[in-house]
């Protein structure tokens, strides 16, 4: 309750996931090496992710979010930092970065930014969803993909509820 008016407060689910240890930033951010990056995000069995993201990058990007990409080889561990920073909880959704992939899967939500602006400058953007995806078992791939030499970030953020069946 408002400790001056007594009315009762309200916080979005994010926020209340927030402040009970369940939701979960994982991030990468480099100047690229290679003319793409990724995040793959594995859920396990039982789990379920409620997926945001956002993706930017120094100059012209295409960015997306897939469905069951063929991992040809894994990428290396990323941390998946809790965003209430006094929780113990670790998340059940494993993130990777710069796994080798051998086709995108299904496409869910494809974004882009930056460009060639007025007189050849280079612009930037960010761009991705904050409607969230409810994710199922299983993996998925955020992948931009720019200039080699261009700083690049993509941030996954997350909660995680067990499936209820009935």
């Amino acid at each position: 309750k408002d400790p001056l008016e007594g009315l009762l407060g309200v916080i979005s689910m994010d926020h209340f996931e927030i402040h009970h240890g369940k939701h979960w930033t994982a991030a990468t951010d480099k100047t690229l090496a290679a003319a793409s990056t990724n995040i793959v995000l594995t859920v396990p069995a039982g789990e379920s992710g409620h997926l945001v993201f956002d993706m930017s990058a120094s100059g012209a990007w295409y960015g997306a979010l897939y469905e069951t990409p063929t991992i040809n080889a894994p990428g290396s561990g990323l941390a998946a930092n809790n965003n209430f920073r006094a929780s113990a909880n670790v998340a059940g959704i494993v993130a990777t970065e710069d796994a080798t992939i051998g086709a995108n899967g299904t496409l869910l939500k494809p974004v882009q930014g930056g460009g060639t602006g007025v007189g050849g400058t280079s612009s930037s953007g960010v761009a991705g969803s904050r409607a969230e995806f409810i994710l199922t078992t299983g993996d998925y791939l955020l992948l931009l993909t720019a200039t080699i030499g261009d700083r690049a970030q993509i941030t996954a953020e997350w909660y995680e509820l067990k499936w209820i069946t009935s």
